[in-house]
């Protein structure tokens, strides 16, 4: 899921909101297990500062309600789908939703179809 952090406030009211968000939809849902599926880019820059923060936010609210987390990165997309350690996780998305959702386009779902197929 993508959340647009609101421009006019600072990092710390971002990440706030983004719990309250998380806490909101997993009070919601109800679910009995949560997957993670991490942003991981090599030679990140501090974009990956950003994400790991807002995945603490998420972990958080998940936490908070005594949820189970299965956390899923790259190698794991990449071996589910079968590629190799040089594989490109795009390959892996698409490999993974193949079969669930071939028509899925928007980023931020072919990843939860991909960590929901590894976790």
């Amino acid at each position: 899921m993508s959340f647009p952090a609101p421009a006019d406030v600072d990092e710390a009211e971002q990440l706030s909101e983004l719990y309250r968000v998380a806490s909101d939809l997993l009070s919601h849902w109800q679910p009995s297990q949560v997957v993670l599926c991490r942003y991981e880019v090599p030679n990140a820059d501090k974009n990956l500062t950003t994400v790991q923060r807002a995945e603490g936010a998420v972990l958080s609210a998940v936490g908070k309600q005594a949820l189970g987390v299965t956390s899923v990165g790259r190698h794991a997309l990449l071996k589910a789908a079968g590629l190799g350690p040089k594989g490109k996780t795009q390959d892996a998305l698409n490999a993974l939703c193949a079969n669930v959702a071939p028509d899925l386009k928007a980023l931020e779902l072919q990843r939860a179809v991909a960590a929901a197929c590894c976790g």
